[in-house]
């Protein structure tokens, strides 16, 4: 259960108090003596319901206390019908078990889209590892498992080749097969991301009874078609080089397209893990998208289109859109968690994701015995998410950067406070207040990595959005003059407004073409911030392939050793 839900939360949220609050803290006896019991009866706390503290004042439970899942789903699900969410086709396409999870989720998630069940058997996308399974059993019923293993393990490794350029149905005879078998589950999620709307409902299935003890928490969410999302990406992308090796130009176009709207659908939910996933999305459709740039197959009107079409897009999200995904979903599941330890909903190691020996679960439940403002601990979480959701909309990259900076010393700052409280009697004389806005600081020093990750995962996207337009844009100016442009400043104002800055440099792209005209090479230098003269990830030096990471698009060019 603990591993299924750290798949399902970015950082797991992790209740690490025993550990970073208590440190090396001098264990009383009661706590040191194994016989005694392991868990301590507290008395439930008054949760104050306000703005500051539960963050949301509506959806309460029938114990009072609030009920995020509801609030959650009301919030998302506003103005949204079964009609114009996309996530109806994109769930019927997936059938009602992605990722072989019980029937029961799927007739929930029916219920709460406001759709019919789906029946168990039907025309659902179907991974390459079941299909390929499905084909060597119609072959021969007297295959070994690991006979077929290994048929769906070459199977794997052609699929991958076949996403890394332009192919043909006979290059990958069984690739191709597996494309064929997906065309009518595909259909459908090509008119599903054309819908306006992305309403992705909380569903707990009626047969999980663990996590369930009165009430569900968002910590434990399953999303097995988040998962699946990426698998319908690959899918799109190997069907579009194949359009692509085969002459069907717009019919890649196509695919390419319906893959960065899934992409941003997905983006569009209420964890970061959905906003992960989606941006990894939309990075699958651009690296096949380099394939399709230097084509030439391609025409300068098809390369104008496509290159308009990723401008209309726009970012996978926009910052104030992952702001208030942070604000209002991560937060909820925060606070969630925070008033499910102060209630006894849950027990701290269940929350932990860890192996909690018995001695640490006696120091916990002795250390909440002491009393805990829980009040306390809820207003310090609600003030780093308000801390945190600012940074994220600040718009300049330094400014955002000091921003974090600054909240990251202060957190420095915080634990060296809360060290020093370790080692005497003051922390046990300490009001419940005290002991409840440390153990909010504590929480609060557990959001930030996270978060500045997914601040670096929108700039690698976005720049990658940047240089893909810039590589469409010296197509078309290929197409039209039989050669690519001396410098990037002849696409401007014809083909281009104006030329993206490379958000890691803070400078131009790097754009290399040879003396004929008829190579290039166009880069962002990525996020190490140094030019490795355009390779980009798994192409560094063989102890560290990944040392190199320059976001590029290339029609043949290289870099010598001395312009490197």
């Amino acid at each position: 259960m603990l591993a299924r839900i750290r798949s399902a939360v970015p950082f797991g949220f992790v209740f690490v108090f025993s550990i970073l609050l208590l440190g090396d803290f001098s264990v009383p006896a009661m706590a040191r003596d194994r016989g005694k019991p392991a868990e301590v009866k507290r008395p439930q706390p008054k949760i104050e319901i306000s703005e500051e503290t539960t963050f949301i004042t509506e959806h309460l439970t029938e114990d009072g206390y609030p009920d995020y899942p509801a609030a959650l789903n009301a919030r998302m699900s506003e103005g949204v019908t079964p009609e114009t969410n996309s996530f109806v086709l994109i769930w019927t396409a997936m059938g009602p078990r992605p990722e072989n999870i019980d029937q029961a989720f799927g007739d929930a998630m029916a219920e709460a889209l406001g759709i019919d069940p789906l029946p168990e058997d039907g025309d659902y996308i179907i991974s390459g590892g079941d299909f390929v399974r499905q084909v060597a059993e119609a072959e021969s019923a007297e295959l070994t498992d690991q006979e077929v293993n290994q048929r769906i393990d070459d199977f794997y490794e052609d699929q991958r080749k076949a996403s890394e350029g332009p192919w043909k149905a006979e290059d990958y005879p069984l690739v191709a097969r597996w494309v064929e078998a997906n065309t009518s589950p595909l259909k459908l999620v090509h008119e599903g991301v054309k819908r306006p709307d992305y309403f992705r409902p909380v569903v707990f299935s009626p047969s999980e009874k663990e996590f369930d003890r009165g009430r569900r928490l968002l910590i434990g969410v399953l999303l097995p078609d988040i998962q699946k999302s990426r698998e319908i990406a690959r899918l799109l992308t190997t069907r579009a080089l194949l359009h692509l090796g085969e002459g069907r130009i717009e019919e890649a176009q196509q695919d390419l397209l319906t893959t960065h709207r899934l992409g941003h659908h997905v983006a569009q939910g209420w964890t970061l893990i959905e906003y992960l996933v989606g941006t990894a999305i939309d990075a699958i459709a651009y690296n096949a998208e380099a394939a399709l740039a230097i084509s030439p197959l391609l025409t300068a009107e098809q390369a104008a289109a496509h290159k308009q079409a990723l401008q209309d897009l726009g970012p996978t999200v926009t910052r104030a859109e992952m702001a208030d995904l942070i604000d209002k979903g991560e937060r909820l599941m925060g606070l969630d968690s925070v008033i499910a330890l102060a209630t006894n909903t849950v027990a701290p190691q269940e929350l932990t994701g860890s192996q909690v020996d018995d001695l640490t679960t006696k120091i916990i439940n002795w250390l909440f015995g002491l009393g805990i403002d829980w009040n306390a601990t809820l207003r310090v979480m609600n003030e780093a998410y308000d801390e945190i959701t600012a940074a994220l909309q600040q718009e300049d990259k330094e400014q955002r950067e000091q921003r974090f900076a600054e909240l990251n010393e202060a957190l420095k700052t915080q634990a060296q406070e809360i060290k020093s409280w370790q080692n005497g009697v003051s922390f046990i004389l300490a009001g419940s207040t005290f002991r409840g806005e440390k153990l909010g600081e504590v929480l609060k020093a557990l959001l930030l990595p996270a978060v500045q990750q997914v601040d670096r995962a929108w700039i690698r996207s976005e720049m990658r959005r940047q240089v893909t337009i810039v590589g469409f844009a010296l197509a078309e100016y290929k197409r039209q003059h039989k050669r690519y442009p001396a410098e990037l400043n002849d696409l401007v104002p014809a083909r281009l407004n104006e030329l993206p800055q490379d958000f890691y440099s803070g400078g131009p792209l790097q754009y290399h073409v040879s003396e004929d005209g008829q190579d290039m090479l166009v880069y962002s230098v990525g996020e190490n911030g140094l030019d490795d003269g355009g390779l980009t990830y798994d192409e560094g030096p063989e102890d560290d392939p990944n040392k190199t990471d320059d976001l590029r698009i290339r029609a043949g060019f290289e870099l010598n050793a001395d312009e490197k």
